[in-house]
């Protein structure tokens, strides 16, 4: 989810000036010259020397919000989620008519670290703030969130006004069958099995077996056999499609 909800890095391409295009710096420089340059090299992927040119650029400004925003979006590309959740909540009390999209990607990077309930919480607040950009990913990681903190029938609740909205939305629809097992609503599991694995080009072996469970507790076990065998070749198929094998 993280590429389109950056909403901020787009707006930090934005203010590239022609200036950046120097690689090298004034001694004196002002503060946007370091930040523009921090642009730039965050878009060719150079993420240490950004992540160094926008810490200069905040020792001179302090206040500047762009530029805590950008300093959290180079976290999230390093892999530094922790500090990323320090510079997005920095950018939130600088700019706090900016907090509602902000959240979205400091909810991410609670996912990410296993803080389920921080991420639940932003994501709410986000979709409480904003109903207008509620879409069915949203919605997917809303229900991810809800069964990770375990509640499945929220979870189901959120993921089926993700596949209202976007019926071809990834996972949704495996999410929601784990959910309808917990709930003992075997036959909505199975069915929804079936869509996720209609929807794969090439369905994990995971899924087949998730649906083999599904039948298996509701009786039909000549269908449970079935996706078991289905769950082997997938691992073949899979295996004979890796790049190592000689064909």
């Amino acid at each position: 989810m993280k590429h389109y909800f950056f909403f901020f890095f787009c707006l930090a391409v934005s203010t590239f000036a022609a200036s950046v295009e120097s690689k090298e710096l004034p001694g004196k420089a002002d503060w946007k010259v370091y930040y523009d340059r921090a642009v730039a090299l965050k878009a060719e992927g150079k993420l240490e020397e950004a992540l160094s040119l926008v810490n200069q650029s905040m020792k001179l400004k302090p206040d500047h919000f762009d530029s805590a925003l950008l300093h959290g979006s180079i976290d999230v590309d390093m892999i530094e989620d922790e500090q990323a959740i320090k510079y997005f909540t920095m950018a939130m009390k600088l700019k706090p008519s900016a907090r509602p999209q902000v959240l979205v990607a400091r909810s991410q990077a609670y996912e990410r670290l296993g803080k389920f309930e921080l991420a639940l919480a932003d994501l709410k607040e986000f979709m409480y703030k904003h109903p207008e950009w509620e879409t069915g990913d949203i919605y997917r990681q809303a229900g991810s969130l809800y069964a990770k903190t375990n509640q499945p029938a929220k979870a189901v609740e959120a993921l089926s006004k993700a596949i209202k909205l976007s019926p071809d939305v990834t996972k949704a629809h495996g999410y929601r069958a784990d959910c309808y097992i917990i709930l003992k609503k075997y036959q909505a599991a199975a069915d929804d099995y079936s869509a996720e694995i209609k929807n794969e080009k090439m369905p994990p072996r995971l899924l087949y077996s998730k649906r083999a469970n599904a039948y298996r507790l509701l009786g039909q076990k000549d269908k449970a056999a079935r996706d078991e065998a289905l769950s082997k070749e997938a691992d073949l198929e899979l295996f004979n499609n890796a790049p190592f094998v000689k064909h």
